[in-house]
């Protein structure tokens, strides 16, 4: 099992291919594009957290869920609502790969990392190397290696998820470390 990581699909947002300038002629062609990058990418055993804005409505989460690869975790985003209604009607059952977690900062103590969606100032073990890996969709919060940290919106990543792993990778170089 492989742990991705991803945020921003917002299945189902019409008005997501122009605020974000995805180069799709309609939802149809964004979902099922995005659907088939993240199957491309993630096997049905594989974990993959969503940092954020998954779906934009239950019937687009109900159609992303039934296709995509993998165990889903989504934490809240902006527009997670739908996302969390669909959690708390059908998720306890064995066939929906979706678990919903309301909380904002998640740990990932083995791998040194914290995960959210709004861009943090400052997290946990941030003197000590570690990574905050954010999921918001704005320009404004790039990857920087220097600042120790990742966006994983999936317009900056081909709509696909990544590995986690690979992405630490990014952070092994010594002359990167060394520069705080």
């Amino acid at each position: 099992m492989k742990m991705f990581i991803t945020s921003n699909q917002q299945f189902g947002r019409q008005s997501a291919i122009t605020k974000f300038g995805r180069k799709f002629n309609n939802i149809d062609e964004m979902n099922d594009h995005m659907i088939k990058q993240w199957n491309d990418t993630v096997s049905k055993d594989d974990l993959v957290y969503v940092a954020g804005n998954f779906a934009w409505d239950p019937d687009s989460v109900e159609y992303a869920v039934k296709r995509l690869n993998g165990n889903i975790i989504v934490m809240p985003g902006e527009h997670d609502t739908a996302t969390e209604e669909f959690f708390k009607k059908f998720g306890n059952q064995d066939s929906v790969p979706l678990t919903f977690e309301n909380i904002h900062i998640k740990k990932l103590n083995a791998l040194n990392t914290v995960v959210s969606y709004w861009p943090l100032k400052d997290w946990p073990n941030k003197g000590k190397n570690s990574v905050s890996i954010i999921g918001h969709p704005s320009n404004e919060y790039k990857t920087s290696h220097i600042d120790r940290v990742i966006n994983v919106t999936c317009d900056m990543w081909d709509y696909k998820p990544v590995n986690i792993k690979d992405l630490l990778q990014l952070f092994q170089d010594p002359d990167v470390i060394n520069k705080k």
